[in-house]
């Protein structure tokens, strides 16, 4: 046996309600209808209910116009909606069409079969719609997200980095960004193969997940090049703590058939704006910072200084540190 199809009815013109009833008596079976008369009423039972349908009269003894669509168009986003309407209101039902209804009904020209067909378009094309804009959220993840460890990628820490600067700026607050780098990853990549390279890679992004609150954001740029924004630490002390934090998750021992595995990671840390007035300075000089970490020996952090780059001006890693990071 078939589900009914749950309408909600808006209406708080009784003789419409009834021929509305009528026009769906023959098949009771397949349409239950309840009736809301107003627009607080409607949104008691949308609260409470899901429904398949809202057939909606856009004049409410509580409201009217447009203003009784959007109304419901905020408490129920994707439940199909077709507009019930008189001629004077028609431009008014048209206008609901661009903004989410999925069709509107001229009381005047009420018709059976016509009724119950709109019903049932109205609902198939709203489920399309809700596919389309599954589909389009999963397309913008799988474009903004890592494959191999679903962290964010370059491209979604371009949008983090720019959306808390600006945030910075306003409120006066420290951006610590963090370049992050395994120590001798190459060598378990050309021994081991990239297949268990990749399971490294993914084991220490969730390690990283734990060593950091959840309001920070974790990128991988690529390789073994991960990225961490810390918004508003207080004190060089507490990112001192997270970047302490960090070295020792990814320290402790990988178990990978079974066999045990140590990896270490070098750390760089340049501050906003304390050592960075944008987003590519920021990266550039937390990866100049890490290849000092890395030159001492790894599995350290280095914050980013000016004095310490004026030794370094003629080395070639510095060439490489012109590249655009972001």
């Amino acid at each position: 046996m078939l589900t009914p199809v749950h309408i909600l009815m808006v209406e708080d013109n009784n003789d419409f309600v009834y021929l509305v009833r009528e026009s769906f008596e023959g098949d009771k079976d397949q349409w239950q209808i309840e009736v809301a008369q107003s627009l607080s009423e409607a949104t008691q039972k949308l609260e409470k209910e899901m429904y398949d349908l809202i057939l909606l009269d856009l004049s409410l003894p509580d409201s009217k116009g447009f203003d009784t669509f959007s109304g419901i168009k905020k408490t129920a986003p994707k439940t199909a909606i077709v507009v019930l309407t008189g001629l004077n209101d028609e431009n008014i039902a048209l206008q609901t069409l661009k903004e989410g209804a999925q069709d509107y009904i001229i009381k005047g020209n009420l018709n059976n079969q016509a009724l119950k067909r709109t019903a049932l378009f109205a609902i198939e094309r709203q489920s399309i719609v809700e596919k389309w804009e599954k589909a389009w959220e999963e397309k913008k993840t799988l474009a903004m997200h890592d494959p191999l460890t679903g962290l964010p990628n370059r491209l979604l820490l371009k949008d983090r980095l720019h959306q808390s600067l600006s945030l910075a700026k306003r409120q006066g607050q420290i951006v610590a960004a963090l370049f992050i780098d395994l120590d001798r990853f190459k060598e378990i990549n050309d021994t081991m193969g990239h297949e268990v390279g990749d399971q490294f890679l993914k084991e220490v992004a969730q390690r990283l997940q734990t060593s950091v609150r959840q309001e920070d954001t974790i990128a991988r740029l690529g390789g073994d090049e991960f990225i961490v924004l810390l918004y508003g630490p207080k004190t060089q002390t507490d990112i001192q703590h997270v970047a302490t934090r960090i070295l020792g998750k990814i320290e402790e021992p990988y178990r990978l058939y079974d066999r045990r595995y140590r990896l270490t990671a070098s750390i760089g840390i340049a501050l906003f704006p304390d050592s960075a007035q944008d987003s590519k300075e920021l990266l550039r000089n937390a990866d100049f910072a890490m290849y000092l970490a890395k030159n001492e020996g790894g599995n350290r952090y280095t914050f980013f200084s000016e004095s310490e780059t004026d030794f370094s001006l003629s080395h070639p890693h510095l060439k490489l540190l012109q590249k655009t990071h972001v």
